[in-house]
């Protein structure tokens, strides 16, 4: 070694913080680009198209916008709880981070874990219902070929993986676009049904509180939660934007409010575009239909085409926030030395994730290749995999719920930080009550919420509690075997 090289490793040696700095993910995102790139995840157009007529079928029916919004209500009570973890706690490894501060590490490592299985089962859904979109609007919109769904779902994937190679700030820019395009749409059919239905489009019988309990209104609020799903995401990105606490802080509650409205607001105007009796009909003889011939009714045809090429976008985008996420998962999972330390190291030029995205890409080639090989209907498949992305996701919100309660009542009275935290306590308490009612219902009705029946409900049932357990078996094992990876479970710092 010469005389430069031995300088250059004695001056490493003596800042241990600018080589830990140079490990950190770099992004410069405000909270329009974060708030924008966690809803472009939530995917509206897709929403609009798939997922609301089926809350409205297998939910309170009339009563689903002020189902939604009341969704809101109880996700901004962990919201609050949420962004009081994460002014405390100097990590991006979101619900993996918070669920062992507040439980241990056990629970955290499976919170890790069931996350990763969370994302990854949403980016798969996505990649199935992309091919499917992509070939819709090739062969029915532009009466081009007949192609397999799976080609263009490889293209896809190829598109989605440099994207999500680069910095934060290259997907942000995509996915704000990409949004943009999906909420024009939207506004687009809902002034459309105003200025169609005058004052009827705005009938308040979706408010009477006869048609608010109607139905299930506990699948109602199962399906409603899952309508704000990925908002924690922007706790992920932490690092990436240019003020941590402010920008997550002001995004999330960004995130939550126009998605409340969004949805509400058009389910109001969906359901008035039929009527309160007619809508149940519609959605109950066409569920993937109802909302897109109503576009073409009063909207118009050419807005029915561009709701085929936006549900490409959109599932583009959601594919592209997912991947991201999961990218974050593996990379805190690595810097924590659970996972193998090489998906931790940054890109010397872009400062993003960049092994671990590439791992996720392997992980999602891997998915979809077994996808192809099943042979079966990709609609059903993307079904499923949606149902275990939500199953999953309302037992994380339920484990985050337990361990706002758990951390403010063990830390309680030794965090001077302005706030001590009873007010979020009580919130959690409040949504994690919500939360074991839509978990009980999911698993009550899961092969309704997943479309799976027999074997294959049971094997997807296993596997999503399954991941859980294997983190906690992990973690348990790492306590023995390599007692210095254990303690740094969930608190690696930036």
């Amino acid at each position: 070694m010469n005389s430069v090289e031995l300088e250059g490793a004695a001056t490493k040696r003596q800042n241990p913080q600018q080589d830990n700095a140079n490990q950190k993910l770099v992004g410069h995102m405000g909270v329009l680009q974060l708030a924008f790139t966690v809803i472009a995840y939530n995917a509206p157009i897709v929403v609009f198209v798939g997922y609301l007529p089926a809350v409205i079928l297998l939910g309170n029916g009339v009563g689903t916008p002020a189902a939604l919004l009341a969704c809101g209500v109880v996700v901004c009570l962990l919201v609050s709880g949420i962004l009081l973890l994460a002014r405390r706690i100097d990590s991006p490894g979101g619900f993996y981070s918070f669920v062992a501060a507040g439980l241990g590490k056990e629970m955290g490592l499976g919170a890790g874990f069931a996350a990763l299985t969370c994302y990854y089962a949403a980016m798969l859904g996505g990649y199935a219902l992309g091919g499917i979109a992509m070939n819709s609007l090739v062969h029915d919109v532009f009466n081009g070929p007949n192609i397999h769904w799976w080609v263009f779902t490889i293209v896809i994937l190829g598109f989605a993986s440099v994207i999500g190679y680069f910095n934060i700030d290259v997907s942000a820019k995509v996915l704000t676009c990409f949004l943009a395009l999906e909420v024009g749409l939207i506004a687009w059919y809902d002034i459309a049904v105003i200025a169609h239905q005058g004052l009827a489009a705005f009938k308040l019988n979706s408010f009477d509180p006869s048609n608010v309990w109607s139905g299930s209104i506990g699948i109602a609020v199962l399906f409603g939660v899952g309508c704000y799903g990925g908002f924690e995401a922007t706790v992920v990105f932490r690092n990436e934007v240019r003020d941590p606490v402010k920008t997550v802080r002001r995004a999330t509650y960004l995130v939550i409010a126009c998605v409340g409205f969004l949805y509400a607001f058009t389910s109001w105007m969906f359901i008035n575009s039929y009527g309160g009796n007619a809508i149940l009909a519609a959605v109950g003889a066409d569920p993937t239909g109802a909302a897109t011939s109503s576009v073409e009714k009063y909207a118009g045809h050419v807005a029915f085409d561009i709701v085929t090429l936006l549900t490409v976008t959109g599932s583009f985008a959601l594919i592209v926030a997912a991947h991201n996420i999961s990218a974050r998962y593996l990379f805190n999972l690595s810097a924590d030395g659970v996972l193998p330390r090489v998906l931790s190291e940054v890109h010397h030029k872009h400062r993003s994730p960049a092994r671990a995205s590439v791992g996720i890409s392997l992980l999602s080639a891997t998915g979809i290749l077994v996808l192809i090989l099943s042979n079966s209907n990709p609609s059903y498949l993307y079904a499923k995999l949606a149902g275990t992305y939500a199953y999953t996701a309302i037992i994380l919100l339920l484990l985050v719920a337990i361990a706002i309660v758990a951390y403010v009542v063990r830390t309680y009275g030794t965090v001077d930080d302005g706030s001590t935290g009873t007010a979020q306590a009580i919130g959690s308490t409040i949504a994690a009550v919500v939360m074991v009612w839509a978990l009980w219902i999911g698993s009550k009705h899961f092969d309704l919420l997943t479309g799976a029946t027999g074997t294959a409900a049971v094997i997807m049932f296993i596997v999503i509690w399954g991941m859980l357990a294997a983190g906690i078996v992990t973690a348990v094992v790492l306590r023995k075997s390599r007692p210095e990876t254990y303690e740094r479970i969930g608190r690696q710092e930036g």
